[in-house]
């Protein structure tokens, strides 16, 4: 694997981050929704909280989590299309787990219904369904009893 960097998002960030969403989530919108919207424009995308992914200096996706005491919640996780596969959102995941045990936490994320490589990526890594609704799946990954 690759070495993974990590660098916080900029405001000059907010077109690829606009891009990733949008290569992410649109198939799975549209499978569930019939339609794609986007959660913002490329102008008002808050960049806030989202860290760009990069591998020897080059961004390769991002990830976006907020946290509140003994929750770290990923918000976003993607992963360009031409980088999918090689291992990076598994070495994420792994990193942030790592974050979550030092702190004690769980990590909850939820995921479309309609996205199953992303359920199968999180489940892997040891996910677990908590609850689900008509359009989404929310998994949690507990901290290890000690």
């Amino acid at each position: 694997m690759e070495h993974l960097g990590y660098r916080p998002a900029a405001d000059e960030d907010a077109a690829y981050l606009f891009y990733l969403e949008e290569v992410g989530m649109r198939r799975p919108a549209e499978a569930l929704w019939g339609r794609w919207i986007p959660s913002a424009t490329i102008e008002t995308y808050d960049v806030a909280d989202h860290w760009i992914i990069e591998v020897e200096g080059r961004p390769v996706g991002c990830l976006a989590m907020t946290s509140e005491p003994g929750t770290i919640f990923i918000r976003r996780l993607y992963i360009a299309p031409d980088r999918r596969g090689r291992g990076i959102g598994t070495a994420v995941l792994r990193e942030v787990a790592l974050w979550a045990e030092s702190a004690t936490s769980s990590i909850r994320l939820s995921v479309l219904s309609t996205n199953p490589a992303a359920r199968r990526l999180y489940e892997r890594e040891g996910f677990v369904p908590e609850t689900m609704t008509a359009d989404r799946i929310h998994l949690i990954l507990r901290p290890r009893a000690e």
